[in-house]
């Protein structure tokens, strides 16, 4: 039996969940193959069931036409390559997400039957107008597609932290902060639980952390802007380096490896397969520790103006973070050989 799609999942789990769903969970629809973007694209109100205050009424929510027309640029420059060829016809779906809209969450799926991939785009932070510049938070390919309603459902029935009656609603938010997409759960008894939205890992800390990530969260530039138009996608390249950082312990103790420029950064991939990230007493903010087996470069014509280095990470090296992003919160350890 073949799964459902993305967009299928989302609406079965808040029939199945009783959820609250709040204003950022709300999409809308586009196209890649549309010759052009529309003025607006309205995203569909909460479904309202025949029981009272399952669902939270939502109004109309509009995407900007600049975010439509970067995400279609992004996409028509990723379908070049074989690893998003099936993006190039492509339907997108838009989901905002908080705190306060900056971000949105776009899915990629093929005539809304097969989930193909996802990107994030959020607003940058450097004065200019928030519905007219973004940057290219980071985009992956399936089966690594956070905020999965029918995952994040099982998950709480799994852990006990909600019945599988369901008796008393509950309020689930989708967040985002560079490098860790987030759910936030809150119910009328329960203090707020915030989870990874992509591993579904419950994090130790509450709404005071949250807002301090928030606060401090890199905006501006760490990213592929959309003011610029002449960007081209390479062919990612992938390795087959190890997955999972938890099966060999050993890079703990590792000294750090220091690769300042994007060239000794793909040198050093392309001779030892893979490399972990880590953030030494702060893995929590950012999901690491992970590996990173993969690699995409963004080049581009304006002079002055640097190219772009996307890391693959995950098992199969299916979501792409930015390099620059990573070096700031972070730092990388050899892979155990």
């Amino acid at each position: 039996m073949k799964s459902l799609p993305y967009t299928s999942k989302f609406i079965l789990a808040l029939l199945c969940m009783n959820l609250l769903v709040p204003f950022e969970l709300m999409s809308a629809t586009g196209s890649v193959s549309s010759s052009a973007v529309p003025t607006t694209v309205q995203a569909k109100p909460a479904p309202q069931l025949d029981r009272p205050n399952e669902f939270i009424a939502t109004p109309l929510i509009s995407t900007p036409v600049s975010l439509q027309s970067f995400t279609v640029n992004v996409i028509q420059q990723l379908s070049v390559q074989k690893p998003f060829a099936s993006w190039k016809e492509a339907e997108l779906q838009y989901f905002p997400l908080g705190p306060g809209t900056r971000s949105w969450l776009v899915i990629v799926s093929e005539n809304q039957k097969k989930d193909l991939g996802y990107l994030i785009l959020s607003a940058k932070d450097d004065g200019s107008d928030p519905n007219e510049s973004y940057i290219l938070s980071e985009y992956g390919s399936a089966p690594s597609i956070p905020y999965n309603l029918t995952m994040l459902r099982q998950t709480l029935v799994q852990l006990s932290i909600i019945p599988t009656n369901f008796p008393n609603s509950i309020n689930v938010e989708a967040l985002y902060i560079p490098l860790l997409p987030l759910w936030k759960i809150t119910s009328d008894t329960k203090e707020p639980i915030y989870m990874n939205a992509l591993t579904l890992e419950v994090l130790p800390w509450g709404d005071s952390h949250f807002k301090s990530l928030s606060d401090k969260a890199i905006w501006t530039k760490e990213g592929i802007p959309s003011s610029d138009h002449s960007l081209k996608s390479s062919i990612p390249v992938s390795y087959k380096g190890e997955g999972d950082p938890y099966n060999n312990l050993l890079w703990v103790t590792a000294p750090e490896v220091p690769l300042p420029t994007n060239k000794e950064f793909t040198s050093y991939l392309k001779s030892q397969s893979s490399l972990i990230f880590t953030s030494p007493n702060r893995n929590d903010d950012y999901g690491s520790p992970f590996n990173i087996t993969g690699f995409q470069e963004w080049s581009t014509k304006h002079q002055n103006s640097q190219d772009f280095l996307y890391v693959g990470t995950g098992l199969n090296g299916n979501r792409y973070l930015p390099l620059s992003l990573l070096r700031t919160q972070g730092e990388f350890r050899a892979s155990p050989q």
